[in-house]
């Protein structure tokens, strides 16, 4: 699948931060989303999974750190 993964240096993207890639996903039905961020725990905008960098490596990629 299309992945569109968007990477914020913050601890807490908002609804303002997805703009973009809301954008993206309108001209791309089949992309899945992601916000991977310095954020302690994960969360959704919007339906748009926020998750911590760490954690979102390991879940879209299957890594292991």
């Amino acid at each position: 699948p299309l992945l569109a993964i968007e990477i914020k240096a913050s601890t807490t993207p908002d609804k303002k931060d997805v703009i973009s890639l809301k954008q993206f996903l309108s001209e791309n039905l089949n992309a899945k989303p992601f916000i991977f961020c310095n954020t302690p725990r994960a969360y959704s905008i919007d339906g748009i999974p926020v998750l911590p960098w760490q954690e979102g490596i390991s879940t879209v990629f299957d890594i292991k750190a």
